[in-house]
């Protein structure tokens, strides 16, 4: 079923039994939600407080189902503990909008304000947001008084989603008649080692008669491989770079690092796994890599074409003035791009800090900082805009034989802060 919800924002919670549209009304600060699962019983969604990481235990939950006279009930609940919620009738802070049911699908969409001021409902932040969502096979019974919901067994799950800021990307129907020209791995071998990094060079294509934008681009990770691939790095050549003739470098990163070092400094987009694809590295005998990038060209320039500077924010004066985005919650497996509510007009000699914290107390070995998956990165990447062309990189960097030494290597290494 398609949402019929006026939602400018649809996730798929689930693949197949899952669908949740959303949108937020800034001026009534309130959200409408939209679940979709597939089930013919009772459905419910939940915002799960901060402390409890995707757990039922304080969750504020709205349950909905769809009875066989085509009424439509809905309930807001509460999670003392990891048990079953109770109902929530000290006030009513959930309000059923409409619900159907068809072809084994339940529907229900509702609204709430984003923050209540109620004890058993949790405010809706900045940030990432942890969802629970879970389904029965059977209606809830409105004949008895207390309408007890019974145990959901399996029929559960959660993802964290940054309700306030999520970026809804277009349809690629929006860009088929435009002209592409795309990046791709051609069949590369993936080694049976924990982590590869594999680079190589391309050339943009040219021969167009008059200057084109790239306007949009889809990351098109191999199907066979969406187990395999972490992420993926598309940089600007800055320059310095000079190719020798038509030879593009392809292979190993560590290989050609010499080749590819003034190639690393600007980045042009990137791509990280999320919560859609689950990462586990599975080997297999000749594993072969052919994943690529498509970009969409414009018919029409942008008028910020003329653009000579930028300006940057995060620290004035000496003084943290606001965060670009502050998530008091992060998962590793969900990498996402963060949409600003409003733009920020920044000016030279404002500067930039992205503060991580690691929590280790679970591990008997040291942690390294690296991209390598079973180390930790803390890497926080902005696009701004317009573009200054001859900016190509903005970076603290460790001295290579200071780094080299502390790790006992003598391979170049760039660590970037």
């Amino acid at each position: 079923m398609r949402g019929s919800v006026n939602a400018r924002i649809q996730k798929s919670l689930k693949k197949d039994t899952d669908d949740l549209w959303w949108t937020i009304d800034d001026t009534e600060k309130e959200i409408t939600f939209e679940l979709h699962i597939k089930s013919t019983g009772w459905i419910a969604l939940g915002i799960s407080p901060d402390e409890n990481s995707g757990g039922v235990k304080g969750a504020d939950i709205v349950v909905g189902w769809v009875e066989s006279s085509s009424k439509v009930c809905l309930q807001g609940r509460y999670a003392i503990r990891n048990s079953r919620p109770i109902l929530d009738n000290a006030t009513q802070d959930w309000f059923l909008l409409r619900g159907h049911e068809k072809d084994g699908w339940a529907a229900i969409q509702c609204k709430r304000l984003l923050s209540t001021c109620d004890s058993m409902n949790v405010p809706i932040k900045s940030g990432t947001n942890d969802l629970i969502f879970a389904y029965g096979l059977t209606d809830l019974d409105s004949n008895r008084p207390d309408m007890n919901i019974a145990y959901h067994d399996t029929h559960r799950n959660s993802r964290m989603i940054p309700l306030r800021s999520y970026v809804d990307p277009p349809s690629e129907d929006k860009f088929s008649r435009l002209d592409t020209f795309e990046f791709r791995l051609n069949n590369s071998a993936v080694p049976s080692t924990n982590t590869t990094y594999h680079c190589k060079i391309y050339k943009a294509p040219t021969g167009y008669p008059i200057k084109r934008y790239a306007i949009a681009h889809t990351i098109l990770i191999d199907p066979k491989n969406v187990n395999l691939v972490h992420h993926l790095n598309l940089y600007e050549s800055g320059p310095m770079t000079t190719l020798h003739g038509d030879r593009l470098s392809d292979g190993l990163c560590d290989e050609i690092a010499d080749e590819i070092k003034f190639c690393s400094s600007n980045f042009a987009t990137v791509w990280a796994v999320d919560s859609d694809a689950i990462f586990r590295r599975l080997f297999s005998a000749d594993c072969r890599d052919s994943s690529w990038i498509r970009f969409y060209l414009g018919n029409e320039l942008r008028k910020y074409d003329f653009g000579i500077s930028v300006w940057t924010k995060f620290i004035r004066n000496n003084t943290a003035t606001q965060y670009f985005f502050n998530s008091e919650k992060y998962d590793f497996n969900y990498q996402y791009e963060n949409r600003l509510l409003k733009s920020i007009k920044l000016y030279p000699g404002d500067s930039v800090a992205t503060r991580c914290i690691y929590n280790t107390i679970s591990k008997d070995k040291i942690t390294l900082g690296c991209e390598r998956t079973r180390d930790e990165m803390c890497l926080h990447m902005f696009t701004y805009y317009p573009r200054m062309n001859d900016f190509y990189a903005c970076l603290a960097v460790n001295y290579d034989s200071v780094w080299s030494a502390m790790m006992n290597k003598t391979a170049l290494v760039v660590a970037t802060i």
